[in-house]
Parts: C-alpha cells; sequence; structure tokens
C-alpha cells in the first residue's frame, strides 16, 4: 500500500502543478484582455479560454482534495 499511496502523491503532485499554471494562464489572459481593450484591440476568444481553464484548474485540484479529505465550499 505504502507504494500506491506514493504514486498517487505523485500524480496529485503533477495535478496541483498543472492547476496553478493553469490558474496562472487564467489570470494573464484577463489581465491581458483588459489591458488590451484600452487600445481597442481585446483578445478574441479570451472568454472561452478563460472558460476551459477553469474547468482544468478545478478539475486538477479534486484529486488533492479528496486525499486530504477536505471539501469544496462555495458561498453564494
Amino acid at each position: 500500500m505504502d507504494k500506491i499511496e506514493k504514486i498517487i502523491a505523485t500524480i496529485n503532485r503533477i495535478c496541483i502543478i498543472i492547476g496553478s499554471v493553469s490558474l496562472l494562464l487564467m489570470m494573464l489572459i484577463g489581465f491581458a484582455n483588459v489591458a488590451s481593450r484600452c487600445f481597442w484591440r481585446p483578445i478574441k476568444g479570451s472568454f472561452e479560454v478563460i472558460g476551459f481553464l477553469g474547468a482544468l484548474t478545478t478539475a486538477m485540484a479534486l484529486g488533492y482534495t479528496q486525499t486530504r479529505k477536505n471539501h469544496v465550499a462555495i458561498d453564494i
């Protein structure tokens, strides 16, 4: 079981890195889109790309959340 847990921990670390990079890309694309609107040249398709990256960020974080026995809560 110890070997399986190490494999799962390694996979979770990789997923967290992918999710973190995805979140960073979301922020950079959002900032670039807002900044480019000042010059009347918004980035085409940025809304869709940010949506895909948001789904990727969420999916990559779920495995880590499950191994930590935590849950995701959203206050509305």
